[in-house]
């Protein structure tokens, strides 16, 4: 059994052996990871993008002399 700690991060298909890949839940495991990794970091560049964009819009609103 394999601990949280012991993960090479970012997972790749290398992660496991072709040993493992001939097993069905062991492909399965890893198609389930690296599919629930792409998203995460898919969610956490959205995040920066929208952090960065809101920053520029507040930063413009703030420059831009009211009348």
């Amino acid at each position: 059994m394999m601990h949280w700690q012991e993960l090479d991060l970012p997972l790749n298909a290398s992660s496991w052996s072709e040993e493992d890949l001939k097993k069905p839940e062991k492909f399965y495991e890893m198609t389930v990871l690296l599919n629930a990794q792409r998203e995460i970091a898919d969610k956490i560049l959205d995040s920066q993008w929208e952090t960065k964009w809101r920053q520029e819009k507040v930063g413009k609103a703030a420059s831009t002399p009211t009348v």
